[in-house]
């Protein structure tokens, strides 16, 4: 009897609701529950972290990526294939239509005679053929960079996309690659069309090494497509890899991986796709470039599993990040042939998300040469620890519902608010 009076009392206690600061701490959110732990998101759990065209499929596997591909040339594809399997690594399956042995092109699409039927029978065929292969996790469909200005490019990327989705039981999603300078508006269709949206996010190919904060104009300008159109098609950052940097880069080359990916990140990209893991002449930055990538892969889809506050955390709005000192704000022109467009950004972009136990504060400072300090504002008035996820520094203890930092030339930092 005095057990259940002792139960009885309990009960009220053990429902009352969470106080401010254990709200804070813990917001709850989970938006991918029940999906398995075992598959490459959107499908399941898996941060997508690959890279094109790899050189060494057991060193990816090694390093943290949780895929590998695309590839390009048939050999390529059964290589990836064998690779794959052998390593428990997941792919990005190429699907490359082609009719009597030659493979579609840009060029062959706009041929006057132009029939697309016997291309959409081989790309039948193709997923058909692979869609036991429960090692794919997205196919990936050529030709590449298709124009959204091309009436018949559009009906093309329409009619291949829904091929293989009727032809893979699974329905996994499709993706096209699309360049560098593309807009919000150019990639409008694709994400209609399509289950990945990726253009390339070099800042080295159009000379704005110091203009890093293309990557946010980037990454946005996919996730606003996608949110446009209703779809549900996954913006993902494809950051560079294929040039060697200038010395002053060169000098801070992990720190420039870092930014970008993260930059990325925070700008509303969910996976990762390098380009690329191949081995180039003349890429003496290979090693270091490839080491910046899995350092960061392990961060996002290992133990860590920081990837997992993008992929299913909520965009939270309580916290404020004022700058103090520094550059209040960065530019870049996004205009093309010879058209100005000049964007001004924050000089730190940050994202605020709540994940099950936690909520955690993404930093991203985007100014190149200057340190800026934020003060961070909205926290419960009581005293709460901020542990750096990142660096793995011990949590430091703030209070008053504020605190200021401080962050170099390109860095970032993950901060996670923990009880005292």
């Amino acid at each position: 009897m005095m057990r259940m009076i002792l139960k009885l009392m309990l009960l009220p206690l053990l429902c009352l609701p969470a106080t401010g600061t254990e709200s804070f701490l813990a917001p709850g959110f989970d938006s991918g529950r029940g999906l398995p732990e075992d598959r490459i998101y959107p499908q399941g759990r898996i941060f997508p972290f690959s890279g094109f065209s790899p050189a060494d499929t057991a060193a990816m596997k090694q390093a943290g990526y949780t895929m590998a591909g695309p590839v390009y040339s048939e050999y390529q594809i059964r290589n990836l294939t064998a690779d794959a399997e052998r390593e428990g690594l997941f792919m990005i399956y190429p699907v490359q239509p082609e009719a009597d042995g030659v493979r579609l092109t840009k060029k062959l699409l706009d041929a006057p005679d132009f029939n697309a039927k016997p291309y959409l029978k081989s790309i039948a065929a193709q997923v058909k053929k692979n869609a036991v292969n429960r090692r794919i996790a997205w196919w990936y469909l050529g030709p590449e960079e298709l124009r959204p200005w091309r009436k018949r490019d559009m009906a093309f990327l329409k009619a291949a996309a829904e091929t293989i989705r009727e032809n893979d039981p699974e329905r996994r999603p499709v993706w096209l690659y699309l360049p560098n300078h593309y807009t919000k508006e150019q990639m409008i269709p694709f994400a209609e069309a399509l289950g990945v949206v990726g253009k390339g996010m070099y800042p080295t190919q159009l000379k704005k090494e110091d203009e890093r904060v293309w990557c946010r104009w980037s990454a946005e300008s996919e996730a606003q497509a996608v949110a446009e159109t209703g779809a549900k098609a996954v913006p993902i950052a494809v950051p560079e890899m294929f040039r060697q940097p200038e010395a002053k880069h060169l000098d801070i080359l992990e720190k420039l991986v870092r930014h970008d990916v993260y930059l990325s990140l925070v700008s509303g990209a969910k996976g990762v796709v390098v380009f690329s893991l191949a081995k180039r002449p003349g890429f003496d930055a290979y090693d270091r470039y490839f080491d910046a990538y899995a350092q960061i892969a392990r961060e996002l889809a290992g133990e860590k599993k920081l990837g997992e506050l993008f992929l299913f955390g909520k965009r939270l709005d309580r916290l404020k990040v004022e700058v103090v000192s520094g550059p209040a704000a960065v530019a870049v022109d996004v205009g093309i042939n010879n058209k100005k467009d000049v964007r001004e950004y924050p000089s730190v972009a940050f994202a605020e998300i709540g994940y099950r136990d936690r909520r955690t504060l993404f930093l991203v400072n985007s100014a190149p040469e200057a340190a800026v300090k934020v003060r961070v504002s909205g926290l419960p008035e009581g005293k709460v620890g901020v542990a750096d996820l990142i660096s793995g520094r011990n949590a430091v203890t703030v209070d008053h519902g504020g605190f200021e930092v401080e962050l170099q030339p390109y860095e970032v930092k993950c901060l996670r608010f923990v009880a005292e």
